[in-house]
């Protein structure tokens, strides 16, 4: 294992005998560097053949992801049965998905679009916890979250003069009742 194909060894070959497979553990790698493997076979007759891969990137950092509207502060109120989120995500290598979560109502999906993406998440009544999660090709996570109160509308009611839609009267000061719940 080296960092360059055909170069310096950072993990020294390990002869297995006659087995078929191995297993071997690298030193840490520093996060981007690309690693190159190498194997190698000797007959009993001692004949060489080796083969190195064309390299594996190592990515142990996670995707960053951010809402940013209708807020980009932790929570939000709402009176709307769905909330309209927009947000950014991003990685140092490859970004592969971005999906959400209500943890109220067990919902979840994914957004349209990666590195700026969009969703409609319905809402159940009271507080919703959505999680926003982006997910690199190395399988790193990354994960914002919104807490988002869906509270009733008010109902106004008129009691008086009348409770009909419209009214037509010949005075010009009216007075007038309701409720509001």
């Amino acid at each position: 294992v080296g960092t360059t194909p055909g170069g310096a060894n950072i993990l020294a070959y390990t002869a297995v005998g006659s087995a078929t497979s191995a297993a071997a553990v690298t030193p840490p790698l520093a996060n981007g560097a690309t690693c190159h493997v190498t194997v190698r076979a000797t007959t009993v007759s001692g004949a060489t053949v080796s083969a190195t891969s064309d390299g594996v990137q190592v990515d142990v950092s996670p995707p960053t992801v951010a809402i940013t509207v209708p807020t980009s502060s932790g929570s939000y109120h709402t009176t709307a049965a769905t909330v309209g989120l927009q947000g950014a995500a991003a990685d140092d290598a490859v970004l592969t998905s971005v999906t959400w979560s209500n943890t109220v109502t067990g919902a979840s999906g994914a957004v349209t679009g990666l590195a700026n993406w969009n969703v409609a998440i319905p809402l159940a009544p009271g507080v919703n916890g959505i999680a926003v999660t982006a997910i690199d090709a190395a399988g790193n996570s990354g994960v914002t979250a919104l807490e988002v109160t869906r509270s009733a509308s008010p109902k106004i009611t008129i009691t008086a003069p009348v409770s009909a839609a419209t009214l037509v009267t010949d005075v010009s000061r009216l007075i007038l009742r309701g409720t509001a719940s």
